[in-house]
């Protein structure tokens, strides 16, 4: 987060971008797809095929490894437009909006987050820091603030965000995957750990 706010923050001046910069919108990173809760009438919906990730899911981790709830493969047929392959990064916009996460399996959500499929992977890292600088903005959006009631899915995609160079944003990816990669296996740990005393305790 320090690399991220010196390349991209701190010594950035948006009036007067380094050439080959510019301000875009999160669409230009990919597309967005809304998620959606298949009918819960139907329990043969829900099973433990495909995660399912809710805001509960979200909460104090980078990467979404535990989901309260899961899909069966009928309930994921059943909207496969709704599937989010793997590293792709999940926004919170209602309820408690700003949270982000990015996803290491195919996983659906909830209606209540917007996903960006990354049209290039070397982008995941950058616009992982980059969508939580819009917290504040979309928690105005997700809170009801004002005239704003929730932010949908355009209103989602068309939020402004800085668009460097494509040498700014392979130096940042090279300089920081170790250190994801190695927060990735510190939670898959911690993961194995929780599990194994929830055995023990029983």
């Amino acid at each position: 987060q320090a690399l991220y706010r010196k390349m991209f923050v701190d010594d950035v001046d948006v009036e007067n971008l380094p050439d080959g910069w510019r301000m875009g919108t999160i669409s230009d990173f990919g597309e967005i797809i809304t998620g959606k809760t298949p009918s819960t009438l139907d329990e043969s919906n829900f099973g433990n095929d495909v995660p399912f990730v809710t805001i509960p899911d979200m909460h104090n981790v980078v990467f979404v490894l535990k989901t309260e709830r899961a899909l069966s493969i009928k309930g994921a047929n059943s909207q496969k437009n709704k599937t989010i392959p793997e590293n792709s990064i999940c926004v919170s916009c209602i309820g408690t909006p700003g949270l982000v996460i990015i996803n290491k399996q195919p996983i659906q959500t909830n209606q209540q987050i917007n996903s960006v499929v990354l049209k290039n992977p070397n982008t995941l890292y950058y616009c992982y820091f980059a969508l939580n600088s819009l917290k504040q903005i979309i928690a105005e959006y997700g809170m009801g603030a004002a005239v704003l009631n929730n932010l949908n899915k355009e209103e989602f995609s068309k939020l402004q965000i800085l668009i460097p160079d494509n040498d700014s944003l392979n130096e940042y990816t090279e300089k920081v995957s170790s250190m994801f990669d190695l927060l990735y296996q510190t939670q898959q740990e911690n993961k194995k750990l929780t599990e194994m005393l929830s055995v023990v305790m029983v």
